[in-house]
């Protein structure tokens, strides 16, 4: 059974190009793709529309009617209740995924059927026909050939089976070869004679034609690789033989590549054709004296700029901290004097007027309140009679 059902496998996926499990393979995720977008539209929908329209209204006020409704509700007023939103949201959401995982059963128990279903009864093969079908791409075959190399090798004992043993994969048919059919008494093999194709013939047929196809794809692959990577190499060596070096000749235009340098000699074909190496070593060795002159020079002139570039930069650095030191022991000093001593200070740092008459320190409510208290008990002592004497006293001080 495996091998009959391996066969109509691949005679149904040699006819359509591919395998039939793929085509319900498709079917069904086509399917679960609109059943995710229907859910998504549901859920969309519920969101978007208002919370009343969904029975989701605020809770009424608790009421004062009975206190056996009061002493029941209490226990619920304690939680805080959701707001219709976010219920809203809640129950949507639970909704519809208890939908979706309904819909997604549903959709896995019928489409396994479907795909039984349609496995036994469109997208097969009956066992009756398979031996007569003939594919598009074996008409015009001839097979004469091959009939006449067989009925030479039937009389050979083994033969037969040898040959059976070989295709077909497994397929254990009997074969329909002249030899055969005459010892096995087959009455099949006997009318048609040697020009009937066997089925391991054919089978054989089939496996060559299959490794000749793959095969053919494969050497297109790898001759497009090699003609890629030869057109690569040819645009970056440009004398390199071949459709390159043709077209340098013919003058056209030719961009300079990252190792076109590797085939151009340079300088060191000039002076000498023997020996362009000598002759190049030859003139930089003549160049080291001035060479060594000017370097010389160079390091003489270097202390002075160095002393005179960090000379520059010390007095530079020096002269900012100091600058920023006196600002800030400036600044620190005028606050301490205008908020602690209370003096009024001018641009230059000089008193105004000798006394500051500005806020002074913030106080609190307390202290205030606290000021007021003892400037009213201070104020009620001199209305006594023991202090009035000290009163008039003061005012005739006052008074001369």
């Amino acid at each position: 059974m495996s091998s009959s059902t391996s066969s109509e496998t691949q005679l149904l996926a040699e006819h359509f190009g591919y395998p039939p499990v793929s085509l319900l393979d498709d079917i069904i995720n086509s399917i679960n793709i609109l059943a995710e977008q229907a859910l998504n539209s549901v859920e969309r929908g519920l969101l978007a529309a208002k919370p009343a329209s969904l029975g989701f209204r605020a809770p009424p006020p608790p009421s004062k009617k009975t206190k056996h409704n009061a002493t029941t509700t209490a226990a619920a007023e304690d939680a805080p209740q959701p707001s219709p939103e976010e219920a809203q949201r809640h129950e949507v959401e639970n909704g519809t995924h208890q939908l979706e995982t309904l819909l997604c059963a549903s959709i896995d128990r019928n489409f396994d059927i479907f795909e039984i279903w349609v496995m036994r009864n469109i997208l097969t093969v009956r066992p009756d026909d398979r031996d007569w079908i003939r594919l598009s791409h074996y008409e015009g075959l001839d097979f004469s050939a091959a009939s006449k190399r067989r009925k030479a090798a039937g009389t050979e004992p083994g033969h037969d089976g040898a040959m059976d043993t070989e295709g077909a994969e497994g397929e254990k048919e009997p074969t329909n070869q002249p030899g055969a059919g005459g010892e096995d008494g087959n009455p099949d093999a006997a009318e048609t004679g040697s020009d009937a194709p066997t089925l391991a013939s054919v089978a054989r047929l089939r496996r060559r034609l299959q490794a000749s196809q793959k095969l053919n794809v494969m050497l297109h692959a790898e001759r497009a690789r090699n003609a890629k990577l030869l057109e690569e190499l040819r645009e970056f060596l440009h004398g390199a033989s071949g459709p390159a070096a043709v077209k340098v000749e013919t003058g056209e235009s030719q961009n300079q590549t990252n190792l076109a340098f590797l085939r151009s000699k340079g300088d060191l074909t000039v002076g000498d054709a023997e020996t362009p190496l000598t002759t190049t070593t030859a003139f930089s060795l003549s160049q080291l004296q001035a060479l060594r002159a000017l370097s010389t020079s160079l390091r003489t002139m270097m202390p002075d700029l160095v002393q005179s570039t960090s000379g520059a930069d010390q007095s530079d650095t020096k002269k900012s901290w100091r600058t920023e030191r006196l600002e800030y022991v400036e600044g620190s000093t005028r606050r301490h004097l205008e908020n602690v001593r209370g003096l009024e200070l001018g641009a230059s740092g000089y008193v105004r007027d000798g006394e500051w008459q500005g806020e002074g320190r913030s106080l609190a409510k307390g202290e205030v309140e606290g000021l007021e208290r003892i400037a009213g008990v201070l104020g009620a002592k001199p209305n006594n009679g023991v202090r009035k004497p000290e009163t008039g006293t003061a005012d005739a001080m006052d008074e001369s």
